[in-house]
């Protein structure tokens, strides 16, 4: 119930759902986005696809699970192996946006190690401002473990944010954002440079071989 809270406006969810929608606008179109949503258990609600249509979909309606407990431990295994089903060389990544601290399931640093074995970027977001908010009438302060959120970023080289406004939420998926966009191109950079290398290596073998000119 806390992601009903009022200190984002008109809550908590709501400003997650509408920055994840405009991050799904701001990626390239030849990225692959699933979705997970957790409380006290993880549901994967969309496999990897390219379709941002399907993805908006599916975040405009996620709706609170009635469960108590904060799962994240379960939700980074369940995203992880979202890539284990459908092999790539692309760079893996995840998102984790939570405004809780980790209560059931595994163990969100055991959970980390087996994305960090495969290879997959953790990126952290904490959304709460520290003065809290209301839902129905009962007021919510902020919960966040930010030493576990940083803690499971800095491990695998991800970014960590705590944002307290709608704005600064939407700033974190822009940089987001930026970061994994650079980390492509930085691969292919990578991959021209060897295939330039590859073609000189040939044309230095032709002409010292086949095409050698005899005085």
């Amino acid at each position: 119930l806390s992601m009903l809270a009022d200190d984002f406006q008109p809550s908590r969810l709501e400003a997650a759902k509408e920055a994840a929608i405009k991050f799904v606008d701001i990626v390239p179109t030849s990225t692959e986005l699933g979705i997970v949503t957790f409380a006290s258990t993880s549901l994967s609600n969309l496999r990897l696809t390219s379709d941002k249509a399907v993805m908006e979909d599916t975040i405009s309606k996620i709706e609170l699970i009635k469960s108590g407990g904060t799962a994240i431990g379960d939700a980074l295994i369940s995203a992880t192996n979202l890539f284990n089903s459908k092999p790539s060389k692309k760079a893996k990544a995840i998102i984790l946006l939570t405004d809780g601290q980790s209560n059931v399931g595994m163990d969100p640093l055991s959970a980390t190690a087996y994305a960090k074995d495969n290879t997959v970027t953790i990126h952290a977001i904490g959304v709460a401002t520290h003065e809290g908010g209301t839902v129905s009438n009962i007021e919510l302060f902020s919960r966040l473990d930010e030493d576990l959120l940083s803690q499971i970023a800095d491990s695998t080289n991800g970014k960590f944010f705590v944002v307290e406004s709608i704005e600064k939420l939407e700033s974190a998926f822009k940089e987001i954002a930026a970061s994994e966009d650079s980390i492509v191109s930085n691969n292919i950079s990578w991959i021209l440079l060897l295939a330039a290398i590859a073609i000189l290596g040939l044309e230095w073998i032709f002409i010292n071989t086949i095409y050698k000119t005899i005085p």
